[in-house]
């Protein structure tokens, strides 16, 4: 598992640390993501930011995992693909915010063989589009190669590989346009759709509000699905924040959390595979909370996607 910390927290409003100073050339607001697909978008547009950025790197060989001494800011978490006999589990990236206590449940989006890839540009109230543009194809934190995107191919690319890779987009910036990157598997097919819109001058007032990403508080989220479940703790601090996981192997898919939703109402939340556009769905929970040094509980889950 890798966790980068993608903005800090000031006055109730995040700022990209100095490692992601780059991504400000996105169309991501990270002050701004109030739906599950903002949050799918900006996880899968910083992954490709992330892949030259030095992590908070540990392994999973045990039945606990352990991320300490977090400040609290916006985390990206990436998971590496997991291969069990002749299957890949893939999955998603996850924006964290920290400090709170809550859990967030980490499943696969596909167990598919994937070795045809597609990447498709998209422009959004275009003017004079530029005749071609760059983007950064990573194997992980590889550079693989830089592709071109220009008139005469349509802006699109489409390529194969001999293995499933655990691919992510970064585009050299372009004069006036904002980029964000979306990702879906279909039919064997992993396409990625990188969306440039034109720069327009907006004011967003945020009344001096912490973001809502319409997280109950006071979770508490269990899970069981597929091949694994992974649990995080603080074990009750809240002077040093740590990430902690635990593995144990469940039988069948629910996910439900309780809180302090309002009159003892009880939520739950029902995993999709990613799909390009407004169907997309991840099953994530992000708290903020005003208080440093409350602590990050993450629960994760290793699953098959039937």
């Amino acid at each position: 598992m890798h966790l980068y910390q993608i903005a800090s927290i000031d006055n109730d409003q995040y700022s990209y640390t100095k490692e992601f100073s780059d991504a400000k050339n996105t169309s991501i607001d990270l002050n701004n993501l109030k739906t599950s697909e903002d949050l799918a978008v900006a996880a899968q547009t910083l992954k490709g930011y992330a892949a030259n950025v030095k992590g908070n790197d540990l392994k999973a060989d045990g039945e606990s995992l352990t991320f300490s001494s977090l400040s609290k800011g916006l985390y990206l978490l990436l998971v590496d693909d997991y291969t069990s006999g002749n299957t890949t589990y893939t999955y998603l990236p996850y924006l964290i915010a920290i400090p709170q206590t809550t859990q967030v449940e980490l499943s696969k989006y596909s167990t598919t063989e994937i070795h045809k890839y597609s990447l498709v540009k998209h422009w959004v109230n275009s003017t004079n589009t530029p005749d071609s543009i760059l983007v950064d194809l990573y194997n992980g934190s590889t550079l693989e190669k830089t592709i071109t995107l220009s008139n005469s191919n349509n802006y699109s690319y489409s390529w194969t590989t001999d293995t499933t890779k655990n691919y992510s987009i970064k585009e050299h910036e372009v004069a006036g346009y904002s980029a964000s990157v979306a990702s879906s598997e279909s039919d064997g097919i992993m396409y990625f759709v990188l969306t440039n819109t034109k720069n327009t001058t907006t004011t967003t007032e945020n009344n001096g509000n912490t973001p809502n990403y319409n997280t109950p508080n006071n979770n508490t989220t269990k899970t069981t699905t597929g091949k694994k479940t992974t649990t995080t703790s603080n074990n009750g601090k809240d002077n040093t924040p740590t990430y902690k996981t635990k593995t144990t192997t469940p039988t069948k898919a629910t996910t439900s959390t309780t809180g302090d939703h309002g009159s003892g109402t009880t939520n739950t939340y029902a995993n999709k595979r990613v799909k390009t556009g407004d169907e997309t769905h991840i099953a994530i929970y992000v708290i903020l909370m005003a208080t440093a040094g409350v602590l990050l509980i993450l629960v994760g889950r290793f699953m098959r996607n039937d």
